[in-house]
């Protein structure tokens, strides 16, 4: 961590997953649907790697979130260059404040208190070689 207002970075090799809608019980009781649950406690337990022991900060924070999807195999060359370049963006699933609201989520009572610290956002979707996301929470 270079900037001294970071408060926790780590990155994922793997595909971030958007939050699911709540699902509907027996007894009309809702839920977190069990992908998300695990999903959510993914982001956690690295969330509790990059914390290292820390408390979770109590200010108001900014979360950075670049998300990358695979470039599809079956375009054509020149399409998947356009890629690489962000000349062609990700307009696919799950949604950008899906994936921001499961990360948030995951994150609350480590990195901070309540995802209601979060007072800015730089997010973004993009096409990369190989899936993965990245996640940095800087003090403001």
């Amino acid at each position: 961590m270079n900037n001294p207002n970071t408060i926790a970075t780590f990155s994922i090799g793997s595909m971030a997953m958007g939050k699911q809608r709540a699902q509907t019980g027996i007894g009309g009781h809702h839920f977190t649907p069990p992908p998300t649950r695990a999903f959510e406690g993914f982001v956690a337990t690295m969330a509790r790697a990059a914390m290292a022991g820390k408390k979770p900060y109590e200010g108001a924070v900014e979360l950075q979130l670049t998300s990358v999807f695979p470039i599809p195999i079956s375009w054509p060359k020149v399409k998947r260059q356009l890629a690489k370049e962000n000349q062609i963006h990700p307009i696919v699933c799950p949604d950008l404040s899906n994936i921001i609201k499961a990360i948030e989520d995951g994150m609350n009572k480590i990195v901070y208190n309540d995802d209601k610290q979060i007072c800015r956002h730089n997010c973004q979707k993009i096409y990369g070689e190989s899936p993965s996301f990245t996640v940095t929470v800087n003090k403001i």
